[in-house]
């Protein structure tokens, strides 16, 4: 499932997205989802559960494809695993990719979303073209407590936007994992918003392992994807608004 077809590389990414509902239904994952995240309600209105279930279907709803991108060890894949409601695990297993499906209902439409979680990349890792094709928007997430996933999340987003977009105006957050480990912190909250300013995109900070702003990382990236649409007119009723090539 993705936005193949409807390519765009006019895309912008604004900051200070508004306050949207966005409310996950049901979600599944290449290890399916076990248990429910519980109700939380979010900052400045709107509301969000993840309840597990069977297969998702697309049938019938629009789609939005994510890609997270980030340096070795940062967590991408807790927070996804986290998301869609399974067991936090502490240790580091090595992604190869995973795929984690979820059906939302954001501003009252709903989505079939799909999100890559590829491996952790370096300096001389290549951005395969997959990663860019279809695509809605990307996460692009460091840890707080390594201040080398932070220098590299730069490098990252330089080759994202210039290897293969050529633009510098894609929906896009930047998510500082892992301030549950205060003592370990190695990059600042004044940092990572910095860094986000300078691209014109939102900034949260999570902590997977506590479940602390882990929805705010999907919400403000579906905002940046819906303000995209608004501002490009990109929007149609099969959902596949803005996609990236």
């Amino acid at each position: 499932m993705s936005g193949e077809g409807e390519a765009s590389s006019c895309c912008s990414c604004f900051g200070g997205p508004k306050e949207d509902a966005y409310h996950t239904i049901s979600s599944e994952g290449n290890n399916s989802a076990r248990g429910a995240v519980p109700h939380n309600n979010l900052p400045g209105g709107g509301s969000f559960s993840s309840t597990s279930s069977g297969n998702v279907t697309a049938r019938g709803k629009k789609s939005r494809k994510i890609v997270f991108l980030g340096f070795r060890a940062v967590g991408k894949t807790v927070v996804n695993m986290v998301h869609v409601g399974e067991t936090f695990e502490d240790r580091y297993h090595p992604t190869i990719q995973n795929t984690f499906q979820k059906v939302i209902t954001f501003n009252g439409d709903e989505y079939s979303a799909e999100i890559i979680d590829p491996a952790g990349m370096d300096e001389s890792s290549l951005l395969p073209t997959q990663y860019s094709l279809g695509v809605h928007g990307y996460v692009l997430i460091y840890s707080v407590a390594s201040k080398a996933s932070f220098d590299k999340i730069s490098v990252i987003n330089d080759k994202l936007m210039h290897n293969f977009l050529g633009s510098s105006n894609v929906p896009r957050v930047l998510v500082g994992n892992k301030t549950d480990m205060k003592k370990e912190r190695q990059v600042t909250t004044e940092e990572g918003q910095a860094l986000a300013d300078s691209w014109g995109c939102p900034f949260v900070e999570c902590s997977a392992k506590k479940n602390e702003n882990v929805v705010e990382i999907f919400r403000k990236l579906m905002s940046e994807i819906d303000q995209v649409d608004r501002a490009t007119g990109l929007g149609d009723d099969s959902g596949s608004k803005c996609s990236i090539i």
